[in-house]
């Protein structure tokens, strides 16, 4: 998960500047960084709240997007 410091902008703990060397996460790489349970993250999906990609019944995500998506606040 994200923190943010006193200028209010992220900084990324170790474990998730890893996440960031894949071009593609997979739903458990998302809960991960957002701290968001996995369940919680399909229904964000089934709702279009979040941005994914869906190939064979299998959601996938751009990390890229994941932070615009948390940066921005649609929820």
């Amino acid at each position: 998960m994200n923190n943010k410091d006193s200028g209010g902008v992220f900084v990324e703990k170790k474990k998730d500047s890893r996440l960031f060397d894949n071009r593609i996460w997979n739903i458990k790489d998302v809960s991960s960084y957002t701290g968001y349970a996995v369940g919680t993250l399909y229904n964000l999906a089934s709702k279009n709240l979040i941005p994914y990609i869906k190939k064979r019944g299998k959601l996938y995500f751009i990390p890229c997007q994941i932070q615009n998506w948390i940066e921005e606040g649609d929820l």
